[in-house]
């Protein structure tokens, strides 16, 4: 019988072949008992038990026992530097694993001290030209990665791939080189350079199926990183048939809990999520994370459990569940900071999510201090111009809740700028939202050309990305529909709105808040045709699911009441118009103060209604006027505000007798709807003129005011139909005010 020395070596041996053919469990034991030898026979502190402790910390980290493999490469690691030194190879070995073991546990300055340490005592002890020194340069590569490093990311793996092919051959399939491309196309993609990272993914592909098999762990990494590629271009349907091929090759090799299973369903989820299927994402976000947090085992912070909490944010915003979405990003943000720190591009990022929440919210002021403060963080790092375009997006948007329009054009064409700029395609999903925020603009400040253009900019993008199925679309084709609207194109208006109905509701069932978005504009467009029963159907439809969804005093709350108080003045239902306009009135004052269009907006109505019951002129006139200051501030005279209001205002002067002021408001309000709108059919400016040829005929001047009453007597006949009230009282000379 050998020696009890070779028992224990002889299970070392039979320990490594266990843990290669996958059976932990019993190459764990197998080292167990050799180091229980070893001790006996040796002591503690030999050379001899610092192998097998180090092998062990090996078998540990394949079965995701993390924390107990860091303490058994530390122990490893000291008895190696009592006995050889602090700059021996195994120590050198030992400290590269254990910055592994630290970068999986998401302390990655930590794991960069290591790989740095490791490479110095192997530059030292093998010369720079060495495959070890490449391997060890590819970890700190990747540690710069995800520090936001990315430019010394991307210069540090390509001194490691050079190496490589130095010594390996610059045609060589082996796996090393593979797994240095593939670590480089993940900065690629980072940073946006769709098309490089593609490339190297297909040449390290390509090298890994023939050195490695079809079916290896390596190659689903890779595809999962081709899988993100694809979604980020916008190609989802892809993107996600790739990654579950990625996750089937992973889970057949490793078994369901394991770190490459959350990073891919993480990546699965994003495309689910992108493509509308929220459900399937949500469930997939929430297994990721409860794997990840079973793998740490004592709930240590890790970014792939920040990815999962903010993937969950991102699909409860789009459900309109901005409370439970907050939540999210706020836990998301607290495991960001802790795992890497604010100077990490994810953290602020993270941030800008729960500012922009807040906006959503109502929470102007917290919103913008945070989106300041997401700024300053990214100045200490290498921000990405995606990043800080994106950052700008999110300002701009409170600005636009404010009201404060031209500060928020002036940084969405920033943003757009560094868009185009630092892109390798004009097709992304950030252009297309930065074009539709644009629009959203333009068509605030009057300027519905310039609107239609934005909209049609994203359409485009967003069709080449997705084809015609997909929400992001529907959010345009409803925003084109709105401006149709305003241009006065009602059935294309309709026609755009039902489109964007029709694809909300497949993808986010009957009571989403988005599908009462769409209910809320298509009733609009409806009661500018007259057809006010149908418009107040769907204004309750729209009030009902906003008051479950959201609180009872939210401005699309708001919103929603003034739009039935539109009807309501229609129906000569005054006084239950005039109490929706106010109820409207003190939901807005109170979320958006006082300086709004909103609130110009339901000044303008409640004037309409006081000229219609030809009571309280004086007040009605008072309404109008603060209608056109509040608007004027905010956006300047050319806009549609102003334009109704002094058409209010001639009703005003007209119903007081003064027929020479109300002729001289109304071609006022006529010129200004002529600048926005051109002089096409318009039903605003055939309004207006059909108020002129009524003072016209008042002032003696029957010609031009027949010329007024028959231009808008055709454009009513053509837009509402000939049995509209509008018609048939444009249909004779002497038919009444509208």
């Amino acid at each position: 019988a050998g020696s009890p020395m070779d028992t224990a070596k002889g299970l070392d041996g039979v320990g490594k072949v266990l843990y290669y053919h996958g059976k932990y469990d019993e190459a764990n034991t197998a080292l167990e008992k050799s180091l229980t030898i070893k001790k006996r026979e040796l002591g503690d502190k030999s050379l001899e038990v610092a192998t097998t402790m180090h092998f062990m910390a090996d078998v540990l980290q394949k079965q995701s026992k993390l924390n107990e493999a860091l303490k058994t490469y530390q122990s490893s690691c000291e008895i190696r530097k009592s006995l050889q030194g602090q700059d021996s190879s195994d120590v050198a070995v030992s400290l590269g694993c254990m910055g592994v073991l630290y970068k999986k546990l998401g302390d990655y300055q930590a794991a960069l001290t290591h790989f740095e340490q490791s490479r110095e005592i192997f530059e030292m002890r093998l010369g720079k030209d060495n495959l070890t020194v490449a391997v060890a340069l590819m970890n700190i590569a990747n540690l710069f990665k995800y520090l936001g490093k990315y430019e010394e990311a991307i210069r540090t793996h390509l001194e490691s791939i050079a190496i490589k092919k130095r010594i390996l051959g610059s045609t060589s399939n082996h796996p090393e080189v593979a797994k240095s491309l593939g670590n480089l196309a993940t900065v690629y993609e980072k940073v946006g350079r769709f098309n490089e990272a593609m490339e190297v993914n297909q040449e390290c592909l390509e090298i890994q199926k023939k050195s490695l098999g079809p079916k290896s762990q390596d190659v689903a990494r890779t595809l999962k990183g081709m899988g993100m590629i694809l979604s980020e271009q916008g190609k989802l349907s892809n993107a996600v048939s790739v990654l579950n091929e990625a996750l089937t090759i992973t889970v057949d090799s490793v078994g369901r809990k394991h770190r490459d299973v959350v990073a891919i369903l993480i990546a699965c989820a994003d495309a689910l999520y992108l493509q509308g299927f929220h459900l399937d994402a949500l469930s997939k976000f929430s297994e990721a994370i409860a794997i990840m947090r079973g793998i740490l085992g004592n709930n240590r912070p890790h970014v792939d459990i920040a990815r999962g909490l903010r993937g969950q944010g991102n699909v409860h915003l789009s459900q309109g569940n901005e409370t439970e979405a907050l939540t999210n990003f706020q836990e998301a943000l607290d495991v960001y900071v802790e795992a890497v720190g604010k100077e990490h591009a994810d953290s602020a990022l993270c941030l800008d999510l729960v500012a922009s929440t807040m906006t959503k919210m109502g929470k102007f002021d917290e919103a913008l201090k945070k989106h300041l403060e997401a700024k300053e963080w990214r100045k200490s790092t290498e921000a990405h111009a995606k990043d800080v375009a994106a950052n700008l997006v999110y300002t701009a948007d409170v600005y636009t809740k404010q009201g404060e329009f031209n500060q928020a054009l002036s940084l969405y064409n920033e943003a757009l700028k560094l868009q185009t700029k630092h892109s390798s395609t004009i097709n992304t999903p950030a252009i297309a939202q930065t074009h539709n925020r644009l629009g959203i603009i333009y068509k605030k400040l009057g300027k519905y050309q310039e609107a239609l253009h934005e909209y049609e900019q994203a359409k485009e993008v967003l069709y080449a990305l997705y084809g015609s199925n997909h929400l992001a679309l529907s959010v345009v084709k409803m925003n084109l529909g709105n401006v149709y609207q305003h241009l006065g194109h009602y059935e294309l208006s309709l026609r755009c709105h039902q489109d964007s109905l029709d694809v909300k509701k497949k993808f986010l069932g009957d009571k989403n808040i988005e599908v009462a978005t769409s209910l809320g504009n298509m009733a609009s467009v409806y009661e500018r045709l007259g057809r006010l029963d149908e418009a107040m159907d769907m204004f309750r439809m729209c009030l009902e699911i906003q008051m479950v969804k959201q609180n009872g005093r939210s401005l699309e709350v708001a919103r929603t009441l003034r739009g039935m108080g539109a009807v309501q003045r229609a129906q000569g239902l005054y006084d239950e118009s005039i109490q929706s306009y106010k109820d409207s009135r003190e939901i807005t004052i109170e979320r958006v103060g006082n300086n709004h269009l909103d609130v110009a907006q339901i000044a303008l109505a409640i004037g309409g209604v006081l000229v219609k019951q030809e009571v309280e002129l004086d007040k009605a006139e008072s309404m109008f006027l603060e209608a056109m200051k509040i608007t004027k501030e905010l956006v300047g005279e050319d806009h549609q505000i102003v334009a109704a209001a002094m058409r209010g205002l001639g009703d005003v002067h007209r119903e007081s007798g003064k027929v020479e002021l109300a002729l001289k408001s109304y071609r006022t309000s006529a010129s200004i709807t002529e600048k926005l709108v051109g002089p096409g059919d318009n039903l605003d400016m055939a309004a207006t003129k059909y108020s002129m040829s009524i003072v016209l005929r008042k002032l003696g001047n029957p010609e031009e005011a027949e010329k007024h009453r028959l231009d808008a007597e055709r454009v009513f006949t053509a837009v509402l139909g000939p049995e509209h009230a509008w018609t048939l009282r444009a249909s004779t000379a002497e038919g009444e005010a509208l």
